[in-house]
């Protein structure tokens, strides 16, 4: 998976959600709303609107996927990012890696097949990813929303140690999207210095965005393209 191109797919269908919420704030009036909004245009951009072989069964999977489990420290399986896009033909549903052993305490000196088990979640997957937060502020950027924002950070942070203790690393990228319901620029909140630092590192990005009402000029006619860049808060 081309994790830069999968990254521009990603920024692009979070620009249309916005512009979008700019036009109709009534679409999104939760946070699992806007977690399904979102799902819909990613499973519509070039490259994930259409099914892949998955490495197993050879059925069609997609990349797109909501609330997998990945292992913590302790190889337990703690964190759970909102939304995570995966190559599928690195992921393994069942008990694949077959050799056959001879076993000679068997009376009748055959061969049997010996498997890698699974998870307790019962599947697995390696190769590149990306990992995606999210958060929705229907009351602005209040103390506590910020906390909650800034503890989600922090689980991609430590998401990102654990992986490098596995020399695993720089396979995974990260977002954290935030939607604010309020005509909040960033600097206006209690998230200013935050994001001014963590905005944007070479594994992760934070999106904000906010409600703003759209200048005229920018509603769009039939046979026009839309401008997305007016909802877009400038990182």
């Amino acid at each position: 998976m081309d994790l830069i191109a999968v990254r521009r797919q990603i920024e692009r269908g979070v620009n249309k959600l916005s512009y979008e919420f700019c036009r109709a704030p009534e679409s999104i009036l939760t946070e699992y709303d806007l977690r399904c909004r979102l799902d819909q245009h990613l499973r519509c951009l070039a490259g994930m609107r259409r099914p892949i072989p998955s490495q197993i069964q050879h059925l069609p999977s997609h990349r797109v996927h909501h609330d997998l489990p990945w292992f913590d420290e302790n190889w337990k399986l703690r964190i759970r990012p909102d939304i995570t896009i995966l190559d599928p033909a690195r992921v393994r549903i069942q008990c694949s890696d077959h050799s056959k052993i001879w076993d000679p305490f068997s009376g009748s000196n055959q061969l049997y097949s010996k498997t890698t088990p699974l998870p307790s979640k019962q599947f697995e997957f390696d190769g590149k990813a990306i990992a995606i937060e999210l958060k929705f502020a229907r009351s602005g950027i209040t103390p506590a929303m910020a906390r909650l924002i800034r503890q989600d950070f922090q689980k991609m942070k430590r998401l990102f140690v654990i992986l490098d203790g596995r020399d695993d690393g720089d396979s995974v990228f990260s977002y954290l999207v935030i939607f604010n319901r309020l005509q909040q620029p960033p600097w206006q909140t209690p998230l200013a210095k935050f994001l001014t630092k963590n905005k944007c590192g070479p594994r992760h990005r934070i999106l904000y965005r906010t409600w703003k009402p759209l200048p005229k000029w920018n509603l769009r006619l039939p046979g026009q393209r839309r401008d997305w860049s007016s909802c877009v808060d400038g990182n």
